[in-house]
């Protein structure tokens, strides 16, 4: 019901008559309503009550909120799909989207504070209310049904303090713009006004503090947008794509960037894409996501970035509608890898419906392990270890049997902070990183770790941009330098593949050597091991020619001799062991281009490259490319760069004579001063017939270099030795 006239905009504890009666009107037209529509009456809620889908739940509770003055969130839920996992022959209607959810007050459970006393005034919303719903699925399956109700509130519940909620302080996208507009031209008071008397907002002056923020935000944003735009409208092609989207209703979101080799390499391997947040707060105030996709050799490129002004889910949303415009073979998309601080998964599930949205495994370890280091849940450095190990086997279980037996070791720890913690935040989503519960995998890995490590070398990569970058067109700048860096390495790695595998008429006929000049290097690995276990598959019953019943370690699978139904045939497209074990019963070559997907094959990688596959002599290319790769190097490979020059240093000053140790060390830490301090250094050497006369180390502006820098040239022509170091 929205918020009548009268109230004021700083109302008073007491609700007026005509408030009163006008709350009573709404609660007998709702009721009404909803009994001509056919919906339980969410006024007099009744345990048993049937619903027939998920909207019609989501329907009631906004009702019951609105008339009672309370608000609802999800506590606990179990989805469709992995009831289906659990019970694979029960029906359940999509409709339904949970088997069992459950509604509690958003004053539910008790704060147990952990603080030292530091932050005394800390408020919370927990204040022990036991009200909560619980929906169920009938034995039908088709239908949702209220199994418990609790409805007693432990608080007031009016409309004062019902409207003072964040939930429903919290502005749309329209009136957020609104605001800025009037903040522009009024002021704070006058926006005050105007929320509370359009939309009900009740606003307190610190939300209208971070309103003017993000006024003063936004304007810097719109103004780097522009920056940018000028740049790359000079610095592009035509085939470039440099977009400002925008919504509907015309308001800017942020830019979207993708040059032509990028479209070309996503056509090339568009089953894996990797969405990651990787400069979230940087130079430019606008958070920058970089799309990447994975090729056949284990190797990341950028397909495609984009800046945003605000990171929501109306503005992924746009991003991904333009990303799907210029790239017809987003329907071949399986598999979309995001961050576990990528919110907006729900975007990617409506956008991308034939993708699997999945988290990396090292992300959501090393997220836990922060969060389980913090001290709001409590725990000793024993426990926190113990919970580390026992997520670790929750995150590798097989199978949902498997998951839900550690899953009840968490139960049993007692531990009641991080069983909440872990309930809302990971059990509900399990079907996303869960290796055993994850519909598919498409990427091959190396190591355990060296997947995780090469995606994180890439973010750094371009983190450094934004930490030397402090200008847009530094920025861009830098940045085009990075993805040339990558592409170059890929470009190595091709090469390098082309001298290896350079055609041999005398190469060997066995099943190996042929599957060795077939397959990359990545994918051989895996399809040796499959060749290896096969040996190990039971083939049951021949069931005719071309089929046969193999027995799996959790099932029997009729397998056919060029496919299987087991998740590695269905999700990579190589041959399995149960595959090999079925063509080796029927007599037939363990070899087979048909069997293996075309992405895997070698001649499809090199052709995909921006090498030349017809190139003669590759070892010249790989000479060529190791002396061009001058793009951005990551702070790491700076250090070692750098490294390896002081520690030469350091041993030449050490056996300096003692006469000469103190002038060294003057020069060192002068040198040492002058890049701390952000300045250009030039080292002349001066020499004499028998002895180094001097060092000399001056500290030179950038415009003394510039203008010095053809005298520079003329002193090396007369003998001088000069060396610029910047």
């Amino acid at each position: 019901m929205p918020p009548c006239s009268h109230v004021d905009l700083f109302p008073d504890p007491r609700v007026c008559r005509k408030c009163e009666m006008a709350s009573k009107l709404c609660k007998e037209n709702s009721t009404a309503a909803g009994e001509a529509a056919g919906r339980p009456s969410s006024s007099d809620p009744q345990v048993g009550m049937k619903f027939d889908s998920y909207e019609e739940v989501e329907h009631f509770i906004r009702e019951h909120e609105e008339i009672n003055f309370v608000k609802f969130f999800i506590m606990n839920s179990r989805s469709v799909e992995g009831s289906r996992k659990r019970l694979p022959k029960r029906f359940l209607s999509d409709a339904l989207k949970y088997c069992t959810v459950v509604f509690a007050c958003v004053h539910h459970g008790e704060h147990k504070s952990t603080s030292k006393g530091m932050r005394p005034r800390q408020k919370t919303l927990r204040m022990g209310c036991p009200a909560k719903f619980r929906f169920s699925a009938t034995p039908s399956g088709k239908q949702l049904y209220l199994a418990d109700a609790v409805t007693q509130h432990s608080h007031p519940h009016d409309e004062v303090s019902f409207r003072s909620l964040p939930q429903k302080r919290r502005l749309t996208d329209e009136e957020r713009e609104e605001a800025f507009e009037i903040l522009k031209k009024q002021g704070k008071k006058s926006v005050q006004k105007h929320l509370q008397e359009t939309a009900g907002k009740v606003l307190y002056m610190r939300d209208l503090h971070n309103l003017a923020a993000a006024s003063r935000r936004n304007s810097i944003c719109h103004t780097n947008i522009q920056a940018i735009l000028d740049y790359l409208s000079q610095a592009e092609d035509q085939t470039s794509v440099v977009e400002v989207v925008t919504k509907a209703d015309g308001r800017i979101v942020g830019i979207y960037y993708q040059d032509q080799e990028m479209k070309r390499v996503y056509a090339s391997f568009p089953q894996y894409l990797v969405i990651d947040a990787t400069c979230k707060y940087n130079s430019l105030r606008m958070p920058m996501y970089i799309m990447l996709n994975e090729g056949s050799n284990g190797y990341y490129e950028v397909v495609a970035l984009y800046l945003l002004i605000t990171s929501n889910a109306d503005s992924v949303q746009a991003m991904m509608m333009r990303f799907k415009e210029h790239n017809p073979e987003w329907s071949d998309l399986q598999i979309i890898m995001v961050d576990k601080d990528v919110t907006e998964r729900r975007v990617l599930r409506e956008e991308f419906p034939a993708a699997s949205v999945q988290m990396c495994l090292s992300h959501v370890l090393r997220r836990f392990e922060q969060d389980a280091s913090k001290q709001r849940l409590g725990l000793q450095k024993e426990e926190e270890a113990f919970c580390l190990k026992l997520m670790r086997r929750l995150a590798g279980s097989k199978s949902e049997e498997v998951y839900m037996e550690n899953y009840q070791q968490l139960l049993n720890t007692e531990l009641g902070a991080v069983v909440e913690y872990y309930n809302t935040t990971w059990h509900t989503i399990r079907e996303e990183w869960v290796e055993g519960l994850k519909s598919r995998s498409l990427v091959l890995k190396k190591g355990k770790r060296e997947d995780p490590d090469k995606l994180n070398a890439v973010s750094e990569q371009l983190k450094s941009v934004f930490r030397d970058s402090p200008t847009p067109e530094q920025v861009m700048t830098n940045l085009k330098k990075a993805v040339e860096s990558l592409r170059e390495e890929r470009d190595q790695s091709v090469a390098t593949l082309l001298a290896e595998h350079a055609p041999n008429p005398d190469s060997g006929s066995t099943v190996v050597d042929k599957f060795e000049q077939h397959l990359t290097p990545l994918a051989l690995k895996y399809v040796l091991r499959q060749l290896k276990l096969s040996w190990k598959v039971k083939v049951k019953t021949n069931i005719d020619s071309t089929s046969s019943m193999v027995k799996s370690s959790h099932n029997t699978l009729t397998v056919n001799v060029d496919r299987c139904p087991c998740r590695f045939w269905c999700s990579l497209c190589l041959p399995c062991r149960h595959m090999f074990a079925v063509r080796r019963t029927k007599g037939l070559p363990l070899f087979a281009e048909e069997i293996i997907g075309s992405r895997w094959s070698l001649e499809y990688y090199k052709t995909t490259s921006r090498l030349s596959p017809q190139a003669a002599d590759c070892t010249n290319i790989l000479d060529t490319l190791r002396k061009q790769r001058l793009g951005l190097l990551s702070r790491h490979e700076k250090y070692v760069h750098v490294s390896e020059i002081t520690e030469q240093l350091a041993t030449v000053v050490s056996k300096a004579p003692a006469e000469c140790f103190d002038s060294q060390m003057e020069a060192v830490k002068k040198l040492l001063s002058c890049f701390q301090n952000g300045s250009s250094v030039v080292i002349t050497e001066e020499i004499n017939q028998e002895t180094v006369a001097a060092i000399a180390i001056d500290q030179v502006t950038l415009d003394s270099m510039e203008n010095g820098t053809e005298s520079e040239k003329e002193t090396h022509a007369q003998g001088d030795a000069a060396m610029e170091i910047s």
